[in-house]
């Protein structure tokens, strides 16, 4: 499992986690609603961690400007 996010959509899915989590802990969302908002933090803070988005992989999307291989490097080995 390659990463596929960047720091900067870590950065903004941590940031997200963080806010839906303050959210349903200060009861400002209640109900389905706020199952869902925690649940969605749940998940994006996972994949922050991670760094690894599956919806990404599905759509061929990479934030990730590392190069995980060297491209014409011609080496058989």
């Amino acid at each position: 499992m390659k990463e596929n996010m960047g720091t900067a959509d870590k950065i903004i899915r941590f940031t997200a986690a963080l806010v839906l989590a303050y959210l349903y802990y200060m009861e400002l969302v209640t109900g389905a609603t706020a199952i869902l908002a925690l649940l969605l933090g749940v998940v994006l803070f996972i994949t922050a961690i991670a760094g690894y988005c599956p919806l990404y992989h599905i759509l061929g999307i990479s934030t990730n400007k590392k190069k995980s291989q060297q491209q014409g490097r011609g080496d058989i080995f």
